[in-house]
């Protein structure tokens, strides 16, 4: 029996507005964890939201937690780690 509130694999992947996520760029030092909620709307990171169709929501988007992901900004090529993800789905349970 599967249950509508299951993840497939893909959904696993696939990150959704409201979502909250922790990076860690790799590039500098000391690397400090940072932390966003992902928006379809609003690409204000000083404020903590990361506009999902950026280069660093997209990568993110791609990844999972554990996962070391490079994007681009630019013509600069960024590292970050993606430390972990909480769902808006399991913040409402």
């Amino acid at each position: 029996v599967i249950m509508g509130d299951e993840l497939s694999i893909d959904d696993e992947h696939h990150l959704t507005p409201g979502d909250r996520v922790i990076i860690r760029y790799l590039d500098v030092e000391p690397s400090r964890p940072e932390f966003y909620t992902i928006s379809d709307k609003v690409d204000d990171v000083q404020n903590g939201y990361l506009l999902l169709s950026s280069p660093l929501g997209v990568a993110l988007s791609q990844g999972a937690a554990g996962d070391e992901l490079s994007f681009r900004v630019g013509e600069k090529e960024r590292s970050v780690l993606f430390v972990s993800l909480e769902r808006l789905s399991a913040r409402a349970a």
